[in-house]
C-alpha cells in the first residue's frame, strides 16, 4: 500500500507539472505516512532538518494546487487513503480520465461515484488486459534515475521516437529503470508487450509471440511482419525487447549479430524509419548498429547513481558513513555491484565499511569478477589488446599516448570499448584522455596473470 501512495503521488505530481518527485520528496511522503517527525526524516536521510521542512512546505503547496483542497503534513495519509481506494484494483471504481484533473473531486464530492469516476467496464477491464509483461522481471526499489525518467518519458510520449534504445554496463539498472517507466506511461498505451531474447528466440518467433498477442482472438492470413506494421499504426503499442546483446556475436565487434539473427537488425531500422504510432524500447549492454545511425532514433546510456547509491548502502545497514562515498566511487555508482559488495562487507566485516576498505588488497569480489569476466569475453582479440595495454597505465592515457603502441585499429577499438562502457573518457586542453574502470583494470590484470 505504500509503495502504491507513493506511486499515486508521483503521477499526481506528473500530470500537472511534468516533474516526477525527486528522492527528498519521496522520502518526505514516505516518512509522514510513517507517522515520522520532520526530524526524524531529515536524520535517514542526511539532511539538515531546516532543509526537510522547507521541501516539505513546497511539497504541500504542490499538492494543495493540484488537488484544490488545502494538502499538509497531518492530513496527507487520511487523504492518500482516499484516493488509493479508488485506485485500487479490488475497488470497483477507476479513474475515468487521468489528466482531466479527476482527482480534484475526490475529497469533496458527497455523491457515492464522484464526477471523473465510473465503475469498470468489461471494455475498460479488456483494455487494462492488454499487457503482456510475463518476461518482464519483478519491480525493484529505483535509486534516482529521475532525470533519465523524465528524459525516456519525453521522448516517448512528447516527442513519439518510434525506437528507444536504454544501454549500460550489466547491472548498471536498464532493466530496473525500465520497469519503472512502464508502470508510469502504461496509462497512454493500447498495448504494452514485454519481451526478452535471452532465450535466443528467432526474430519470426518474437514477431509470432507479439502479433498473437496483440489480434486475439482475431484470426488471419496475412505475413506476421505485415501484419505487425498494421497494428503498429492502427494502436499506441509500447514494446520492450530486453537482453538484445545476445543476438550479438562473442569475439567480435559490438553490434555484430549472431548467425541468423542478423533480421533483427533489419527490424529494428525498418521500425525506426515508417511511420506508426508506437515505439520499440531496446534494452542492451550493446547497441545495435542500425539504432546508431538512425537519426529519430534516441539512445540513453545509463551511468552509475552517484550519491543516490548511499541508499542501498543504508538499505543494508552498513556503517561508517564517511566512507561511503569512497565505496560508492570505487564500484562506479554501480547498483549491483554495491549491493554485491555490501552483501560482503554486513557477512565478513559486520557491516563495517572502513574495515573493508583498510582490510581489502583487492575489490574485485568474487561474484562482480563472474558479472566481468562474462562482458569481457564478449570482447574482440584487438579490444582484449586495448585493454590490457590500457591496465598497464597508471594515469590516464591521450590518444597520441595510445598511437605510440597501437596503431592499429586503435580508433576502431577505442569506439568500440567506449560503446560496450568499458572505457572512461575526459576532455583535457582540447583532447580527449582515456582510462579504464579500477575493476575492469584490476580483471584484466588478474586475467593476464593467470595466462
Amino acid at each position: 500500500m505504500m509503495q502504491k501512495m507513493l506511486e499515486i503521488a508521483d503521477e499526481i505530481v506528473f500530470a500537472k507539472t511534468g516533474k516526477h518527485l525527486d528522492d527528498l520528496q519521496q522520502a518526505i511522503i514516505r516518512g509522514t505516512l510513517q507517522g515520522k517527525r520532520y526530524i526524524d526524516i531529515a536524520a535517514e536521510n542526511n539532511f539538515a532538518e531546516k532543509h526537510v521542512k522547507d521541501a516539505g512546505r513546497k511539497l504541500w503547496k504542490i499538492l494543495s494546487d493540484i488537488l484544490e483542497e488545502n494538502i499538509s503534513k497531518s492530513n496527507l495519509k487520511a487523504t492518500f487513503e482516499k484516493i488509493y481506494t479508488y485506485n485500487s484494483p479490488d475497488s470497483d471504481v477507476i479513474q475515468a480520465n487521468f489528466n482531466s484533473n479527476y482527482f480534484n473531486s475526490i475529497n469533496f464530492c458527497t455523491t457515492p461515484y464522484p464526477d471523473g469516476i465510473i465503475r469498470r467496464s468489461q471494455h475498460e477491464q479488456q483494455v487494462q488486459a492488454r499487457e503482456d509483461l510475463n518476461e518482464a522481471p519483478r519491480r525493484e526499489n529505483i535509486y534516482g534515475r529521475m532525470d533519465e525518467l523524465e528524459a525516456l518519458e519525453k521522448e516517448i510520449l512528447k516527442t513519439e521516437s518510434p525506437l528507444v534504445t536504454l544501454l549500460g554496463a550489466g547491472g548498471i539498472g536498464k532493466t530496473t529503470l525500465a520497469v519503472k517507466l512502464v508502470a508510469a506511461i502504461k496509462s497512454k498505451f493500447d498495448f504494452i508487450i514485454w519481451r526478452s531474447l535471452s532465450t535466443l528466440p528467432t526474430l519470426e518467433e518474437t514477431i509470432t509471440n507479439i502479433v498473437d498477442f496483440i489480434s486475439h482472438p482475431e484470426t488471419t492470413d496475412r505475413n506476421n511482419l505485415d501484419l505487425l506494421k498494421h497494428y503498429l499504426r492502427k494502436y499506441r503499442c509500447l514494446i520492450i525487447i530486453d537482453d538484445v546483446q545476445t543476438i550479438f556475436m562473442e569475439g567480435k565487434l559490438p553490434g555484430t549479430y549472431k548467425s541468423g539473427y542478423e533480421n533483427y537488425g533489419s527490424w529494428f531500422k525498418n521500425l525506426g524509419e515508417v511511420s506508426h504510432r508506437s515505439c520499440l524500447l531496446l534494452l542492451s549492454r550493446e547497441e545495435p548498429r542500425e539504432t546508431a545511425l538512425l537519426s529519430n532514433c534516441f539512445s540513453s546510456r545509463l551511468s552509475g547513481l552517484g550519491v543516490c547509491a548511499r541508499k542501498i548502502l543504508k538499505e543494508k545497514g552498513l556503517s561508517g558513513q564517511k566512507q561511503w562515498d569512497r565505496l560508492i566511487e570505487i564500484y562506479k555508482g554501480n547498483p549491483l555491484y554495491l549491493k554485491i559488495v555490501a552483501k560482503a562487507i554486513e557477512d565478513l566485516f559486520s557491516g563495517e565499511v572502513n574495515d573493508f576498505l583498510n582490510y581489502s588488497q583487492s575489490f574485485l569480489i568474487h561474484d562482480i569478477y563472474l558479472i566481468l569476466k562474462e562482458q569481457l569475453q564478449r570482447l574482440s582479440p584487438s579490444e582484449i589488446n586495448l585493454i590490457q595495454l590500457l591496465a598497464e597505465q597508471n594515469k590516464t592515457v591521450s590518444l597520441t599516448e595510445l598511437k605510440k603502441v597501437k596503431s592499429v585499429d586503435l580508433v576502431r577499438d577505442v569506439e568500440s570499448l567506449k560503446r560496450r562502457s568499458l572505457l572512461e573518457t575526459q576532455s583535457l586542453n582540447g583532447e580527449i584522455w582515456f582510462h579504464l574502470d579500477p575493476l575492469v583494470k584490476e580483471f584484466a590484470k588478474v586475467q593476464e596473470n593467470d595466462v
